[in-house]
This record gives structure tokens, C-alpha cells and sequence, in this order.
């Protein structure tokens, strides 16, 4: 009898020691999860910070009240960067002269008469794109009592070229400059034609067209 209600209490001891083991373990997995729980609220989402650089939309303006002294300076640094200052842009335009010697002479002719020699081939297409053009001479009447005239005149087409002509008075010798005249299309021989009021002779020097492009 004695030898039964022993076993008996070693049965009942070790179904206790099992128990309480089981209380302390589970115990131990709800603080655990209470822990877990308090450290990572389920509600609480990730935080990802947004770099100003990305984000061109953040302004000083914008910041929060609750952001520091520092990190206003931060925000207003790394906008700073964001910022794109306009490089200006200076278009430089290439424009090239270019001179056709046309001869040298004089004349006493009252009526429009050729300078000998004082002639060249001009073709336009070989200028490419024609800004101005203008025909230069300088002339000296020697007496100085008269006024003298001098133009070109385009051969192959047989007309003057309009607005070419230009004169001298007195007699200093002066560089004289016509208004801009228009080169007629293709390869033309343009010659040098002088007149003068009274017939005294006018000497004529560095008759040339003067070609600027661009």
C-alpha cells in the first residue's frame, strides 16, 4: 500500500514540474510578443526619406514648423543644387570680305567710254551667300575744275550695273563707295566706264568690287 501511494506521488510531482514548465514557457513567448509588439506597432509604416533632389517640389517655404535650424539649412542647401542657372548663348556670325581688282586708267571722255584693261569675270555662285556688295574706285581730277563720273558696267548682259555709278568734285583724290549694287546671276565681265563734264582727264585707281558674306 505504501509502495503504491509512492508511485503515486512521483507521478503527481512529475505532471506538476511538467506544468509549471509549460506555464513559464508560455509566459516567456507572450512577453516575447508583447516586446515585439510595443517595438513595431502594426499601424506604424516605414519612414523613407525623400532627397531634395528628387524631389524639385520642396521648398524652404515648405518645411516644417518642427524641423531644426540645422536642417532647414540642409533643405535650403540641397534645393540650392536643383537649381539650374540659364547659360546664356552668344551666336557669333562668320562674315568673310573679299576684294576683285578691277584695273586702273584715266579718261576725257564726256560720254561713258570704256578703261581699257579695267575689267574682270565675277560669278556670283562662287560666293556662296552674298551679304553686300559694293563698287569702290578713287579718283583724282588733276585741275580740280570739273566733276567726273565712274560706274560699272555689265558686258555679257550689256547694262549698267544700277546703282554703281558714283563722281568726284575738285581735285583731291577721294575714295569713293557706291551704294550696295546686286551681282547678276552667273559669270559675268563687268567693266570699269568712266565720263567726265569738261574733258579735263581724271585719273582712275583701284577700281574694285568689294564682296562681303556671310
Amino acid at each position: 500500500m505504501y509502495e503504491n501511494s509512492g508511485y503515486q506521488f512521483k507521478v503527481f510531482t512529475a505532471w506538476n514540474f511538467l506544468l509549471v514548465l509549460l506555464i513559464i514557457i508560455i509566459g516567456n513567448l507572450f512577453i516575447i510578443d508583447v516586446a515585439l509588439f510595443w517595438k513595431n506597432p502594426p499601424s506604424q509604416q516605414p519612414i523613407t526619406a525623400t532627397s531634395p533632389k528628387t524631389n524639385p517640389s520642396i521648398t524652404p517655404t515648405s518645411v516644417p514648423s518642427s524641423c531644426s535650424d540645422e536642417c532647414r539649412a540642409e533643405i535650403k542647401k540641397e534645393v540650392a543644387k536643383t537649381i539650374k542657372t540659364p547659360v546664356s548663348q552668344t551666336t557669333v556670325t562668320s562674315v568673310k570680305e573679299t576684294f576683285v581688282t578691277l584695273g586702273s586708267g584715266s579718261s576725257t571722255s564726256l560720254e561713258w567710254s570704256d578703261i581699257p584693261g579695267a575689267q574682270s569675270y565675277i560669278d556670283s555662285a562662287a560666293y556662296g551667300k552674298i551679304k553686300t556688295v559694293t563698287f569702290e574706285v578713287s579718283l583724282h581730277t588733276p585741275t580740280g575744275n570739273q566733276t567726273a563720273y565712274a560706274r560699272l558696267y555689265n558686258v555679257t548682259d550689256s547694262h549698267p550695273v544700277w546703282n554703281s555709278e558714283v563722281s568726284i568734285e575738285g581735285g583731291t583724290p577721294l575714295l569713293k563707295i557706291s551704294s550696295p549694287i546686286t551681282l547678276d546671276k552667273g559669270s559675268k565681265l563687268y567693266q570699269v566706264q568712266m565720263r567726265t563734264q569738261l574733258q579735263s582727264r581724271t585719273n582712275l585707281e583701284n577700281a574694285r568690287v568689294h564682296i562681303v558674306t556671310y
